[in-house]
Parts: structure tokens; sequence; C-alpha cells
């Protein structure tokens, strides 16, 4: 059953852990955007309560309260939105690539999908046989299949429908505005291959690599 929130505590800014939010009832938030700290790349105080002094398996234990209070307090009709980006431990990929995930269903969440996030200010790898990591993971969770999303509030027209007879290509199922994804960067780069685009962006040596197709078909 939804709850709606104390008045008291609209508009409201919190200081405190996200582990307790003894403020919200269950089912009262209807998006949550976060993003934990990273596992063990970046020092952000010398504290033992401090997520981001831990890594691999440890680290997923210590965010796994805090994913708990983040479904809970979500609505069925709710979406929860959280960027993660593992790190590497010993010269390899850390197991939290696989177990965030895994922990995240084991919470009750269901993955909608992963969004893909180009970083176009990476830092270099400091490994000379690694490419560096110019990209990070957005889950896109929801507790049920009841979740809202009004996906025609981000289309705009269609960079290709002109030149494009298979307009079923350009109409999103059950939508009838004609359009695709909204990207201001598109009107700055819609005249250069993706290829081309991705390249300019990321550079040469990163791990999101712009393959051209073999033929045009």
């Amino acid at each position: 059953m939804e709850r709606e929130v104390a008045a008291q505590y609209i508009d409201k800014i919190f200081t405190g852990s996200c582990q307790t939010m003894a403020e919200l009832p269950d089912a009262s938030i209807d998006c949550v955007v976060t993003s934990p700290p990273y596992e063990k790349m970046k020092r952000y105080s010398n504290s033992a309560e401090d997520n981001g002094n831990y890594g691999g398996l440890e680290f997923i234990e210590k965010l796994r309260p805090a994913v708990k209070e983040l479904f809970r307090v979500l609505k069925d009709d709710g979406s929860t939105f959280i960027n993660f980006q593992h790190s590497r431990v010993g010269g390899f990929t850390s197991p939290t690539l696989h177990a965030f995930p895994a922990m995240l269903e084991h919470a009750g969440f269901r993955i909608v999908q992963t969004i893909t996030w180009l970083k176009t200010n990476a830092e270099p790898t400091k490994d000379a046989r690694v490419l560096k990591a110019s990209v990070e993971t957005i889950y896109h969770l929801a507790k049920t299949d009841a979740y809202y999303a009004d996906k025609s509030a981000i289309l705009a027209p269609s960079l290709w429908a002109g030149r494009d007879k298979r307009t079923h290509k350009y109409r999103p199922s059950g939508l009838s505005e004609r359009g695709n994804w909204f990207c201001p960067a598109l009107d700055q780069i819609h005249k250069l291959s993706l290829q081309d685009a991705l390249r300019a962006l990321l550079g040469a040596d990163c791990d999101a690599l712009p393959l051209r197709k073999a033929q045009d078909q």
C-alpha cells in the first residue's frame, strides 16, 4: 500500500545515511536517483563508515542495507536509477561487476534496463595493457511491472525520418509521435558517422569500440 510523506518532510534536505530513512514511510517515493561511492578508487575520508574505503564483495555487503532501504521507500509504480562503476582489483575486474546487479535483484528490485553513460572526461588508465574505462552503467530498477515511464516526454523529431521510408523505425511502440531519443549533442554531430563521433568524443584508447559494419545491409 502506497503512503504519503508527511508534510514536514516535503521540500526538505536531509543530511545523513540512506541506510536508515526513518522519516520516509514504506512505498512513498516516486523516483530515486543515486550513485554509491567508487569502491577503493577514491578516498573520501579515513572513516571506517566510509563505504569508499572498501572493495570487492566486502563493498557489496556495505551497500546492501542502503539498497534494501531504497527498495522499502520506493512506490510500486516508481523507479530507481543507480549509477554504478566497478573498479579493478589487483589488475583485474572487480567481482562487483556481477555481484552488484545480483545484490539488487536479491533485494527485490527488477532490472528494467541498463543505460550506458559515455564519459568524455574519463581518466587514462595507469595500466599500459588496459584500455581506459570510458563508460559507466546506470541501472533502471523497479519493484513491479507497473512502473511509470513517459518516454514521449523526451522525444524529438527524428534526424533520419525524411531519408528512410521505414516509418515504423521512428514510431516507438505505443506512441503516436514520430521521433527518437532527444540528445542536444545530435545537433552538432549528426553530420558525422557514429564511429567518427565516438572517436572524437572518447579518444582512441577507450573501452567503447566504434566498429563499422562490413556491409551497408
